[in-house]
C-alpha cells in the first residue's frame, strides 16, 4: 500500500524481495536528502530547511522500516511492527507538507485549518492499514514481499500525496524569486523530486496493488524523482524565508 519513490531495477536482484528494492533506494537517498536539509537548517536557520529535513529523514526511516524486516527476519510480529511504524513516519512526512504549503503561501490563515484535516486523514489511513496488517499474513512469497492493502488506506494516501504535487508547483513558482543559477537549479530539483514522488505515488496507490511500481507511469515518475534527488544532493540550495 505504499507509494514508493524509486524504480524497480533488475540490476540488483538477489535474495532481497524485488518489490522492496525501490524502498531501499529511497531509504538511502531520502535520508541523505534529509540530513542535507538538516545541515542547511543549522547553517541558515530557515523554516524550509527544517521541513525538508523532516521530510527526508521521516521518509527514509519509513522506507527502511517497510523493507529491512522482510530481509533480515521471517518473524511476522517484527514485520508487522515495521510496517505499522513505517506508516507513522510516512504520514508524518505527508503532514509536514501542510506546513510547507502554509509557509510558502498561506501564513495569514491559521495553520490548524491545514493541519487538522491532514491529521484526521492520516489517522484514518494509518488505522485502516494497521488493522489489516495485524489481521493478515505478511512475508515473502515467490521473491515478493506480501503486504496488506486496503481501499481506505490507499484513498488516504492518494489525498495526502497530492500535497507533494502542490508543493512542487509552489516551488517552481518560487524559482522566479531566486537570484542565482544554483538557487534556481536547487529549487527546480526539489520540485522535480516532489512531483515525481507525488504523481508516482498517486499512480501507485490508485491501482490498489502493493507491487504497482513497475507500471510505465510509476516507473517513469519514480525514476525522475530518484535521479533528480541525486542531482539535488549536489546543487541543492535552500530557498530563503521571507
Amino acid at each position: 500500500p505504499r507509494s514508493t519513490l524509486f524504480p524497480y531495477t533488475t540490476l540488483f536482484r538477489s535474495s532481497v524481495p524485488e518489490n522492496l528494492i525501490p524502498w531501499l533506494f529511497g531509504g538511502f537517498v531520502l535520508t541523505l536528502f534529509g540530513f542535507r536539509g538538516l545541515a542547511s537548517y543549522r547553517r541558515l536557520n530557515t523554516p524550509l530547511s527544517k521541513y525538508f529535513a523532516i521530510t527526508g529523514i521521516s521518509m527514509g526511516i519509513a522506507f527502511f522500516l517497510w523493507s529491512l524486516p522482510f530481509i533480515f527476519t521471517t518473524s511476522e510480529p517484527v514485520i508487522r511492527a515495521g510496517l505499522i511504524l513505517g506508516d507513522i513516519f510516512f504520514y508524518t512526512m505527508l503532514i509536514t507538507q501542510t506546513r510547507v504549503i502554509w509557509h510558502l503561501r498561506f501564513q495569514r490563515i491559521n495553520y490548524l485549518w491545514f493541519f487538522i484535516p491532514a491529521l484526521i486523514t492520516a489517522f484514518i489511513g494509518w488505522f485502516s492499514f494497521a488493522k489489516a496488517t495485524l489481521n493478515s499474513p505478511v512475508g515473502v512469497v515467490d521473491g515478493v514481499a506480501e503486504i496488506p492493502v486496503t481501499v481506505v488506506s490507499h484513498a488516504a494516501q492518494a489525498i495526502l500525496l497530492s500535497l507533494l504535487v502542490v508543493v512542487a508547483i509552489l516551488m517552481l513558482l518560487d524559482t522566479r524569486k531566486q537570484k542565482t543559477l544554483k538557487s534556481k537549479l536547487g529549487l527546480i530539483a526539489v520540485a522535480a523530486l516532489y512531483m515525481g514522488g507525488g504523481v508516482g505515488g498517486i499512480a501507485n496507490v490508485i491501482t490498489l496493488e502493493a507491487q504497482a511500481n513497475t507500471t510505465p507511469v510509476v516507473f517513469l515518475t519514480y525514476t525522475l524523482g530518484f535521479f533528480i534527488c541525486a542531482a539535488l544532493i549536489v546543487v541543492f540550495r535552500i530557498v530563503k524565508s521571507k
